[in-house]
């Protein structure tokens, strides 16, 4: 018998820390723009590189999207 009330309590504990972890790598990416420099002659916030945390989560979103079509095309749902 399957017990879809742990599955649920698994998917459900994924999303949370999987959104808290999002959240705290937004937070880190904007660290930089929050805080001033300090510097008169200094780039004004917001004008700058791409932080390296934001640019680390958008590729590892695209390796996950790649990596789960894979997977899915390879172990199908058994409906």
């Amino acid at each position: 018998m399957l017990r879809f009330d742990i599955l649920q309590n698994q998917w459900l504990i994924l999303a949370l820390g999987g959104g808290a972890a999002l959240v705290l790598a937004v937070v880190l990416s904007y660290l930089g723009f929050w805080r001033g420099s300090g510097h008169a002659d200094a780039t004004p916030a917001g004008h700058g590189r791409l932080p390296w945390i934001l640019i680390l989560v958008y590729v590892a979103t695209f390796v996950f999207a790649i990596a789960y079509v894979l997977a899915r095309a390879v172990e199908p749902p058994n409906w």
